[in-house]
């Protein structure tokens, strides 16, 4: 965990480096994993992202995880193939 503001904008610094599928390619590391999977799964769970919203709080948390859902599912052209 970060503990304090200059470690906060120093992570911030590096994904502002990243471009897109950089950031996707993260991303596909960090959640195909079974902990990842595991971790998803418990996000799914618990941002209603399998019941209907009633509210614009829970929407929002739905769509985060419908955000990273996404991004995991636009696979990036590997490094240095950008035809």
């Amino acid at each position: 965990m970060r503990e304090s503001i200059k470690e906060t904008l120093k992570l911030n610094a590096s994904l502002l480096k990243m471009d897109e599928d950089a950031l996707t390619r993260l991303y596909l590391r960090v959640f195909n994993t079974d902990d990842g999977e595991l971790v998803l799964q418990d996000l799914m769970n618990r941002c209603h992202f399998y019941t209907p919203t009633t509210n614009t709080f829970d929407e929002g948390q739905r769509s985060v995880i419908m955000s990273i859902q996404n991004r995991l599912s636009n696979v990036p052209q590997p490094e240095g193939d950008k035809t």
